[in-house]
């Protein structure tokens, strides 16, 4: 069954009210003040069954005083229904409600020439031609027109007709992906608690999904779904619905609070538009303007900040970040109206592009080519933007949500031009390489710089502008390579071979060196304190080789190093002392060696490490040699 929300719209006293009770015999002036006044404040809800389907009718409020509710009585709407009176014709007000119904995107609907009895027939021609005259300029000028009177009830088989027509047009896909019911309504009724009512968007709801109130995400359990006075099960998007809640009070549900499902949907107070102004707006919209925003059934205030600074003229487009004073609920493709405050004034209209923006300066060029291939909607130019922008790398989740698309959806929409680093997080094939041959070239200047050093810290090819996740992907595809070794926090080059590049001056030293150090075996050497530089690279150099070993005295922050031949002795002399099964403490250690402190502790931890002894409690005992592990093979 094909189900459609038509919102009526038109002027105070041309007979929308009287229209929808006379097309599906329900009063939609509930209110006392309504019935008084004779005129809609707030929505009123009705509908008609045909023979291919349903339309709920939202009759929203024609005054100007209440342009709030009428926005909120078009969220969701598929279709319009323009009742204008044949004895007023168009009034400013009712041009007001086509801006902004054209503003929200509605494209199809039905024109209702009203109160038809009180003319003749000639007077009735005369009007319809200058209705039509006046509805050229305007998007709705194709619109069938049909001449009817709710109080005769003239025309009104020809205007169902026209109505149950619209129900065979496709139906476009309604965004969001998720579902979302913003709230219109918010009542309570004895013995059954909180009910809050609304136009269900996106995808369908069921008695049994997980609900949250937003934008305060209180979760909420659903006692029961209803849609055109029957209890239902499963209520799908489109359509008008209430929901009996458990979880809240009347008074916990503010204006603008939105029922969702799970955590589908998170509040943000910064939007990224692209802003439509009115020909009919007297002044541009300035960088930095307070305006108000409607969308859905909120009402809010927030700061303009134009991309580029200066303003938008009449009748011109930008792009802009809405800024709001608290967290608010929206989503990727929807349209809000802009109102100047004083004087209140439709001035735009605007597509939500980004719903969870991150604030950023007007003049980010870089931000602003995103949200440009954003309208697109093509997920290929949005994650190629992103990419530009966000270290080199995108979420999915990012690329999907610009997109209006799934995150399953959008993996099978991009092209073979980009790669996966992760589930989550894709970068570009450019990129990839870009970075590769960074790393190639940095490290290859880098040894070049530094002969003697065997490795470059990786600090050396980290950038801001290079995510470490794509640097990590192309790090593990250059290993796997073999272009590059990687040992703890250092990298280099597989080809560079430092101890084959040391002059024949170099080498001497290092042989002087290292004979300084096996000399003072357990202890530090004293006659190689003043370190150059040279000394320096050619130590570490040792160490690389395996010929120098570092130890790190933790409690003293200290760092040791001694030659492998000592710890091969200080190995030997430990078994002699003690053989595998009898256990020594780290002062008998610390005398069989004749050594400090300073040096038995990290000493014995290493030996810990690496499988010659292992501790218990505050006691040690040597590893029998046929169980020393092969890190230890040279002990």
């Amino acid at each position: 069954m094909q189900t459609g929300c038509i919102v009526v719209i038109g002027h105070v006293d041309h007979g929308k009210t009287a229209l929808v009770h006379a097309l599906t015999g329900i009063k939609t002036d509930n209110l006392p003040e309504e019935k008084s006044r004779g005129l809609s404040i707030t929505p009123g809800f009705a509908h008609y069954a045909y023979s291919n389907g349903v339309l709920d009718f939202i009759d929203s409020p024609g005054h100007e005083d209440f342009i709030e509710a009428m926005v909120s009585g078009a969220t969701g709407a598929r279709f319009l229904l323009i009742v204008i009176s044949a004895t007023e014709g168009i009034s400013a007000q009712t041009l007001e409600h086509l801006q902004i119904a054209d503003l929200l995107g509605i494209k199809n609907g039905v024109i209702a020439v009203t109160k038809t009895d009180l003319l003749t027939q000639t007077e009735q021609a005369e009007q319809t031609t200058k209705i039509q005259v006046e509805l050229a300029p305007t998007a709705f000028r194709s619109f069938p027109l049909v001449l009817c009177s709710a109080l005769t009830g003239h025309g009104l088989d020809n205007l169902h007709t026209v109505l149950q027509s619209l129900l065979l047009l496709p139906k476009v896909t309604l965004s969001p992906l998720h579902n979302i019911l913003p709230v219109d309504r918010v009542f309570s009724r004895t013995g059954s608690g909180t009910i809050v009512t609304g136009t269900l968007l996106g995808q369908k709801i069921s008695i049994h999904d997980e609900a949250v109130m937003l934008p305060e995400g209180r979760r909420i359990t659903l006692r029961s779904l209803q849609s055109r006075g029957e209890i239902r099960n499963t209520i799908n998007g489109g359509e008008r619905m209430a929901a009996n809640i458990r979880g809240v009070t009347k008074t916990d549900i503010k204006r603008g609070a939105v029922l969702a499902v799970g955590n589908t949907i998170t509040p943000s107070p910064c939007f990224d538009v692209f802003i439509k102004m009115l020909p009919t707006s007297r002044n541009s919209l300035k960088h930095m303007e307070e305006i108000r925003v409607l969308f859905g059934t909120s009402n809010q205030v927030a700061k303009v900040r134009l991309f580029g600074g200066g303003g938008i003229a009449k009748a011109q487009f930008g792009f802009a970040q809405l800024r709001f004073q608290k967290p608010v609920i929206s989503f990727a493709g929807q349209r809000v109206i802009l109102r100047r405050l004083s004087p209140a004034q439709t001035i735009a209209g605007a597509i939500i592009l980004d719903p969870n923006a991150t604030p950023v300066k007007s003049n980010d060029a870089i931000r602003l080519k995103v949200l440009k291939a954003a309208q697109t909607g093509d997920a290929n130019q949005i994650a190629l933007a992103l990419t530009l922008s966000k270290c080199r790398i995108a979420k999915i989740s990012d690329v999907a949500r610009l997109a209006q698309r799934t995150a399953r959806s959008t993996r099978g929409t991009l092209n073979k031009s980009y790669i996966n680093l992760n589930p989550e997080q894709i970068t570009t094939k450019i990129n990839a390489d870009t970075c590769k041959k960074n790393i190639l070239e940095t490290l290859t200047s880098f040894h070049s710089k530094n002969p003697r050093r065997a490795w470059a810290s990786r600090k050396v090819i980290q950038t801001p502008s290079v995510s470490p996740i794509l640097l990590q992907h192309v790090e593990d595809e250059l290993l796997a390579s073999g272009e590059i070794r990687i040992k703890d926090t250092m990298i280099a080059l597989s080809t560079h071979d430092a101890f084959a590049l040391l002059s024949q001056i170099d080498r001497k030293r290092l042989n002087e060196i290292e004979t300084i150090f096996s000399m003072a075996n357990l202890k530090s050497p004293h006659n190689i304190q003043a370190q150059s530089a040279v000394d320096i690279d050619l130590i570490d150099l040792l160490i690389d080789k395996g010929r120098l070993i570092v130890l790190q005295n933790i409690s003293l922050k200290q760092t040791l190093i001694f030659h492998v031949d000592g710890l091969i002795k200080a190995t030997s002399d430990l078994r002699a002392a003690f053989p595998a099964s009898q256990a020594f403490t780290t002062g008998e250690a610390r005398t069989i060696l004749n050594t400090t402190r300073k040096v038995i502790v990290p000493l014995l931890e290493h030996f810990d490490k690496i499988g010659i002894t292992v501790r218990t409690g505050n006691l040690r005992q040597m590893v029998a040699m046929n169980l020393v592990s092969s890190q230890s093979h040279n002990y």
